[in-house]
């Protein structure tokens, strides 16, 4: 989306069409303070909403500094309304002709897919690279650091062919906790990509700092026996789960399960991660790089790949088609 390839109505879900086909009630509410003794809800408008059994599925976003640098606009990789509003933002700049600098903090997974859809972007809409300056900061370890070297040559390769600069931050923790560091001056645009957190923590539930809602293997909230949470909201039985789809649409079927099972008194199922996931990242271009454990691919065919993946997602879940 952010890189013009695809319509923003192409790849969602309507969740007020799906609640209307499905006869559910839709609340627009930010969720505020869960308490369990009263089996309560509190909304961000002052209304409660009491239930048997809750399901928090709540997401994850990026964390963007209250501390903001002059002349410099903010931006995180998540929520995905935020990209939105990077992307026509942009292309009301492209048109004023001058040069725009952006910096892509995080050299992770996002980080990568961000850069090269800015990337994509402008050249969408024939704005010289020169013009459109993209610099990739990443911590010491460089890019992706434990895929195999030939993966990160690789890639690193992909990036220089899109004009996309590489620096490592000789002080990855300097900002937003501290100082700005001089990587930061000068710039247009600054896109946060360093780690996605969940909003989780005022809800009164136990939660992992940074990690998200403390479940079990069942996917119950730790100590309650009705509230359950799955997806990238989640601190998984003590494990570190990558923040990828695969663990969200797998756990899909395993929630529905136990939600049903504690209305009607029956045993829970365990959710067991895979091993190894499946991982496809963007890199525009009809190009994407897949990742599986130690394996990687990268050109068309993975970019095909993960069309495909997606196309198919969206297709089984939408109502409207």
């Amino acid at each position: 989306m952010l890189a013009g390839d695809i319509n923003a109505r192409d790849m969602r879900i309507d969740p007020a069409r799906t609640c209307r086909q499905r006869g559910i009630k839709l609340i627009r509410q930010r969720a505020m303070k869960v308490t369990p003794e009263r089996q309560c809800l509190m909304l961000g408008n002052g209304t409660e909403v009491y239930y048997d059994v809750l399901s928090m599925n709540l997401g994850s976003m990026v964390q963007v500094p209250d501390h903001r640098l002059p002349n410099t606009e903010m931006w995180g990789v998540k929520p995905i309304s935020r990209l939105r509003s990077l992307h026509n933002r942009l292309r009301r700049q492209f048109s004023e002709r001058r040069q725009i600098n952006i910096v892509v903090q995080g050299g992770g997974a996002s980080g990568i897919e961000m850069a090269c859809a800015l990337r994509q972007l402008g050249r969408h809409h024939g704005v010289d690279d020169q013009r459109l300056a993209i610099t990739l900061l990443h911590s010491a370890e460089g890019l992706l650091p434990n895929t195999p070297s030939t993966c990160r040559n690789w890639l690193a390769k992909c990036l220089l062919e899109r004009e996309i600069q590489l620096k490592a931050n000789p002080n990855p923790h300097g900002y937003p906790h501290g100082a700005p560091t001089a990587l930061l001056e000068d710039v247009d645009h600054l896109l946060f990509a360093t780690g996605l957190q969940t909003p989780s923590d005022t809800l009164g539930l136990p939660s992992a700092r940074k990690h998200g809602l403390l479940v079990d293997h069942q996917l119950r909230v730790e100590g309650q026996n009705n509230i359950f949470a799955a997806g990238d909201c989640i601190d998984f039985a003590g494990q570190e789960l990558a923040r990828i789809g695969v663990h969200g649409v797998r756990q899909g079927p395993v929630l529905l399960h136990n939600l049903q099972a504690v209305l009607n008194d029956q045993p829970l199922q365990p959710y067991q991660p895979p091993e190894q996931a499946l991982s496809i990242l963007n890199l525009g271009a009809n190009q994407a790089l897949a990742l599986y454990g130690r394996h990687w691919w990268g050109g068309r065919l993975a970019s095909h790949w993960k069309s495909w993946l997606d196309q198919r997602f969206l297709e089984h879940h939408r109502v409207d088609r």
